[in-house]
């Protein structure tokens, strides 16, 4: 026991002596993530939009620090090969920790969908970036196929120590909870996720190689990724190659165009067939390895006309609905394919598969930025559309500036609306309103959501406008009768960047969105909410129907469901042995103000739990 406690101290120490900023990086994911997790579970402090941004500002530093932890590995092995000393040694770490605290203060106070898709990249990039980095030279082929062997295998195998101590002591805990009756917070669980997860790098940093040269003599394969590889991923590859040649087929003899999932389907096999192929790399030239053989040579030959069907399947959803992020990765990842063919099926440089993750890293790391990257060619593309479909309907005026625009076709309507969705999720929509012929005031509390609807509503395309024509109730009359004097629009929405909803003394709980009087269906639970055209609060639950009067707990909360405010509105229901709460964090709606009558809710969203007593 004393010798086991020894070893693992040493091997701690190790650890920190030979990767100090691996290991710095490791410990501040964690600090930052039990904060986190703290915040989380605070009751005592009101959510708020401060909160919100406190949270988010959290999650920027894990993933920087996450960030960084993949970075320093990678360097650190890199500086390891280059035998670099002393000093020197450290300046890369510290040049990259400063870059990355700059890159901090330049995040948004609202997480959009654009940075969420660049922290995928950068992260992507990183891990490709630690595949070969350590194996810079020309010829280390052999050495580089062992080190991601042995790194890859020390991934799962920490996996699995830190999974099995995490269920172990959960269990434990469990147990003591149940038999000695003895309460546990759930955060006790969080906290003991989060150390098996820190404990993964201290397991995984153990049995890094520290002779690199020494790989590039010898490699000892697994038998296991061989047999995995040779009889599952190979003939899987090749029956998907099949399908795919057999659809082509099809599509030749029956003239017609391809289906647009086809692509999402050719680049995965691809991607997949690859990975085959880097998995059995050192049996490629074995002699007794005949099968292996012939798919090496042939797999990227037999890509190609694939390839055909990818570019003419994505250029024809390009010519009808211009570029998006995913068109651009497919259509990116396709060039990356082709050249991959031609490296290997003409010029035949089998033996050269560094060039897999190093151009794959530098393909996905230059697409995140400047006027070349996803984002920007995006949206440049669904802009030009914008201004076309508005040309067409006489939607700009002769300052080429955006006027409201009518007797819009339903198919124009709903594209020109599927843009500025599209333009609102990626924080565009400031830009779009300078073009407006009467700029709106945006406020600075105002989310991308309600520029949309506003920008929408300039248009004359907002859906409340539209839904007020075609309600039955209304539809003689019109808006103009309906909105008359004492009638007014509210719309109450929670200032918070990400709502809070408090579960507690409630068994369960779902997030409801009243959109044309949909429902929400739990099967398991054989459960069925939603809101009908009589403004009824409907749960059923295994046949037996629960009905709440939702106008009239709306009008008893009037004053707090005001046109602003920073947390939800809390109402509390109860009828026989269910209780209800709502979380209401939207709620758009007509009221008489002079009645305080509630006649209809347009909009409503909130957080619903519930309990049988």
């Amino acid at each position: 026991m004393k010798f086991q406690i020894e070893k693992t101290l040493d091997n701690a120490k190790k650890n920190w002596e030979r990767f100090p900023f691996v290991m710095l990086s490791a410990t501040a994911t964690y600090i930052f993530s039990i904060l986190l997790a703290e915040i989380i579970f605070d009751t005592s402090i009101k959510e708020t939009t401060d909160k919100a941004r406190i949270l988010l500002n959290y999650g920027y530093l894990i993933y920087l620090s996450g960030l960084s932890l993949v970075l320093t590995f990678a360097g650190t092995l890199f500086i390891e090969r280059k035998k670099i000393n002393g000093f020197s040694q450290n300046i890369p770490h510290l040049v990259l920790i400063i870059v990355l605290v700059g890159l901090f203060f330049t995040f948004p106070t609202e997480m959009n969908f654009i940075l969420a898709l660049k922290f995928f990249l950068w992260a992507l990039s990183a891990h490709l970036l630690a595949a070969f980095l350590p194996f810079y030279q020309k010829d280390e082929n052999f050495g580089f196929w062992s080190y991601n062997q042995i790194i890859f295998g020390r991934f799962l195998l920490s996996a699995v120590f830190s999974g099995v101590l995490f269920i172990g002591i959960s269990l434990g805990l469990t147990a003591i909870q149940i038999l000695f009756q003895i309460s546990i917070n759930t955060k006790i669980y969080i906290h003991l996720f989060l150390m098996c997860a820190y404990l993964h790098t201290w397991f995984f940093l153990s049995e890094i190689p520290t002779d690199f040269d020494a790989l590039n003599e010898k490699i000892d394969y697994n038998q296991s990724i061989g047999i995995l590889t040779k009889y599952i991923l190979l003939p899987l590859t090749s029956l998907y190659m099949l399908i795919l040649y057999a659809y082509s087929i099809r599509i030749l003899i029956d003239m017609t165009l391809p289906k647009g999932w086809v692509v999402y389907l050719i680049v995965a096999f691809s991607i997949a067939g690859i990975f085959a192929l880097l998995m059995i790399y050192p049996l490629q030239n074995e002699k007794n390895e005949g099968w292996i053989n012939i798919f090496t040579r042939t797999f990227y030959i037999a890509l190609m006309p694939l390839l055909v069907l990818l570019f003419i399947s994505i250029g024809v959803r390009i010519s009808q609905y211009g570029f998006t992020e995913n068109r651009y990765y497919v259509v990116l990842l396709g060039v990356w394919l082709l050249g991959m063919c031609v490296h290997y099926a003409i010029f035949r440089r089998y033996d050269q598969i560094k060039i897999i993750p190093l151009s794959l890293c530098l393909m996905f790391f230059l697409s995140s930025f400047g006027p070349w990257s996803a984002f920007s060619v995006a949206e440049y593309s669904q802009k030009s559309r914008l201004y076309s479909l508005l040309a067409k309907n006489k939607g700009l005026n002769t300052a080429q500036k955006i006027i409201p625009i009518s007797n819009v076709n339903t198919k124009d309507k709903e594209k020109i609306r599927d843009i500025i969705s599209f333009l609102g999720d990626r924080g565009s929509i400031d830009e779009i309103n300078q073009r407006l012929e009467k700029p709106i005031n945006f406020t600075k509390k105002l989310s991308q959501n309600e520029k949309e609807s506003k920008v929408l509503v300039f248009l004359q395309l907002d859906y409340k406008r539209e839904s007020m024509v075609k309600d039955e109730k209304y539809e003689e009359i019109g808006d103009k009768k309906e909105i008359e004097e004492n009638n007014k629009i509210i719309n109450f929405k929670n200032e918070s960047s990400s709502p809070f909803y408090n579960t507690k003394g409630y068994d369960y709980f779902v997030v409801y969105k009243k959109i044309d009087y949909g429902s929400i269906d739990i099967s398991s639970l054989k459960t069925n909410i939603f809101v009908n055209e009589k403004n009824k609060l409907v749960f059923t639950i295994r046949d037996e129907k629960f009905v709440f009067n939702l106008d009239e707990e709306i009008e008893k909360n009037i004053d707090k469901l005001a046109e602003t405010n920073e947390e939800n509105v809390i109402i509390l229901l109860k009828k026989n042995n269910l209780k209800v709460k709502l979380d209401i964090n939207l709620c758009s709606y007509l009221i008489n103000e002079k009645t305080k009558k509630l006649k209809r809710i347009d909009q409503f969203e909130a957080g619903v739990s519930w309990k049988i007593e």
